[in-house]
């Protein structure tokens, strides 16, 4: 599926949108916001500070509470999980622990949209998710990626490239495609951008898309 940059409707659907760090980068590159959820009123107190139109699209409700009258199709969905049962300074009971298993809350609703089903999502998410339960947790998420019609890149970012800090995040981009993400590509990226613990994934999932 091709995709013509230029055409498209720079449209989003934020979920997990906290206090709004993802639409603060997307809108930079010209995307807009047009439906956010998070189950938190402390975060969207926050996001509202930031955005004033935030009482316009923000849906404060846990995520597997949604339903398709409440939803937007959008051309892009994103989903910053929560981390917790994936990081080392959680608990590490992996994605169906009481908290990153929200991300099946995302997978349900992508599954009842169908064919309104955004053709473009951005997932980000600790390291841990690439080696938690022995890189299992990875491999499921993109299994159910995979079955929706979306072909995955996966790609891994410190945030000292940018800030003083270092945090480093994996993010997965998928495109609703029948080809499968060219995998190769991955393992030559530099460190920077695919981290030993991802090309050891990438390289145990080859037949994944």
């Amino acid at each position: 599926m091709h995709m013509n940059s230029q055409s498209i409707p720079k449209t989003v659907a934020e979920y997990f949108a906290g206090i709004g760090l993802v639409r603060m980068g997307l809108e930079e590159a010209g995307w807009q916001v047009v439906y956010a959820n998070d189950f938190s009123e402390k975060k969207y107190d926050m996001y509202a500070d930031f955005f004033p139109d935030a009482a316009q699209h923000y849906v404060i409700d846990d995520i597997f509470n949604l339903t398709l009258n409440n939803v937007l199709s959008t051309t892009l969905a994103t989903c910053s999980f929560p981390c917790i049962d994936l990081s080392l300074a959680g608990n590490m009971n992996g994605i169906d622990g009481d908290h990153s298993s929200a991300f099946w809350g995302f997978i349900r609703i992508l599954q009842q949209q169908g064919t309104l089903s955004p053709p473009l999502i951005l997932l980000e998410n600790v390291p841990g998710w690439l080696y938690s339960n022995k890189g299992a947790d990875f491999r499921v998420t993109v299994q159910a990626i995979n079955k929706l019609g979306y072909a995955c890149d996966v790609f891994t970012l410190d945030a000292r490239r940018f800030t003083p800090q270092s945090r480093l995040r994996v993010f997965l981009v998928g495109q609703k495609s029948e080809n499968c993400s060219n995998v190769n590509a991955i393992l030559e990226r530099p460190k920077a951008l695919a981290s030993d613990q991802l090309k050891k994934r990438v390289v145990a999932n080859r037949d994944l898309c």
